[in-house]
This record gives structure tokens, C-alpha cells and sequence, in this order.
């Protein structure tokens, strides 16, 4: 298995998302999900995600930069999101 986990934009602020693939190979790629679960287009932004994987148990989890408990877009927390079943949930 393949796991990509990335930053992008989307309705004006940047959020983090997950896609997974059998092989790596082109159009066989899981659709992306989020991973942050902040309302979206809130103006506030997550960023740099780090992934690691267990290959026996099949969890992932990702950390990454959240600015969601700032108003003002400032500063930031880091947070994690855990998949137990290979980024299944």
C-alpha cells in the first residue's frame, strides 16, 4: 500500500487530506479525504502533515499545524488524526 497525505486549499483556507492506493499507480488512488475535522471555509488553516504507519496494525496517524482555536489565524496547535484500519475511517 501507498498513503499520501498533503496540504491544499480549499474554500479559502488550507486544510489537510489523505488518499490511499494499492500500488501507487495513476487513477487507482482512494478519493481524498479530509483529515481535519473543522468546519470548512472557516478562514482558518492546517498545514505540513506528517504521516506514520503501522504495518502490522494498520494505524495511521497524521499530525499537523492547526490554527482553528485562533480567531486571528496566528498561532497554532499541532494535532493528530488516527486511522485504526489503513485510512479505511
Amino acid at each position: 500500500m501507498v498513503f499520501a497525505a498533503w496540504t491544499t486549499m480549499v474554500a479559502g483556507d488550507l486544510d489537510i487530506f489523505f488518499s490511499s492506493s494499492p500500488t501507487g499507480a495513476a487513477g487507482i488512488w482512494t478519493p481524498p479525504a479530509r483529515v481535519n475535522p473543522d468546519a470548512t471555509g472557516n478562514g482558518l488553516d492546517q498545514w505540513s502533515p506528517h504521516m506514520a504507519v503501522d504495518p502490522v496494525t494498520g494505524l495511521i496517524e497524521i499530525t499537523f499545524n492547526d490554527r482553528r482555536m485562533d480567531p486571528a489565524n496566528i498561532m497554532h496547535q499541532t494535532r493528530v488524526a488516527s486511522s485504526p484500519d489503513c485510512g479505511v475511517t
